[in-house]
């Protein structure tokens, strides 16, 4: 049986999504479960601290396609109005999708903060060099905010291409363990899939 931080990312979408399995002995919270360990949305932990937290998905990249569907974005120069695009055919529909992936991109950062936040003693992070990580809250950052940004834009096609590598983030996570040695520690684990795992604690 597979192990690590995908297989347990499979197994909350199952449990989400399986109306079934949701019976009254899962719902059931007793006084008596105070002390164990509990899986939370990043959502509903706002506001509540815990001894030791994990966060093992802030590497998980959103999947950046077109399929033509409405954007909901606001334009940096009229911030202040929610625009609604349905014109999938827009000459400036790349330019569009940049400003609401930019705003999803946001949301994922506010909600990373609140979950990093949450730690009284000790917060452990998890690495994974997967196919979109460096759009993930923690991709953005451990990289600069500019360079990101122009990763986006390439991205969805709105702009100039952008120079990537995994290389790059191992070495910023490899930088910021060695700089703040009382903050950080790495250690490298093998991932049951493929590619490199980096944990942060």
């Amino acid at each position: 049986q597979k192990e690590g931080p995908r297989s347990l990312l499979h197994w909350l979408a199952r449990k989400r999504n399986d109306i079934s399995q949701k019976n009254e002995e899962e719902q059931l919270r007793l006084e008596s479960d105070e002390d164990l360990v509990k899986i939370v949305t990043m959502h509903k932990s706002k506001g509540l601290q815990y001894p030791i937290v994990f966060c093992p998905f802030l590497w998980y990249g959103p999947h950046i396609q077109d399929k033509g569907q409405p954007l909901e974005y606001h334009h940096p120069e009229d911030n202040n109005t929610s625009y609604l695009d349905f014109n999938h055919l827009s000459d400036k529909r790349s330019e569009k999708q940049f400003y609401a992936q930019r705003e999803e991109l946001a949301e994922s950062l506010r909600l990373a903060y609140v979950a990093m936040t949450r730690a009284e003693h000790g917060l452990f992070l998890s690495w994974d060099y997967a196919r979109a990580s460096q759009f993930s809250a923690l991709g953005y950052l451990l990289q600069d905010p500019q360079q990101a940004l122009e990763l986006l834009k390439a991205k969805v096609g709105y702009g100039d291409g952008a120079s990537w590598s995994a290389d790059d983030l191992h070495y910023r996570i490899t930088e910021l363990c060695e700089k703040y040695p009382e903050l950080f520690t790495m250690d490298e684990v093998p991932d049951v899939d493929a590619g490199e795992q980096q944990e942060l604690g």
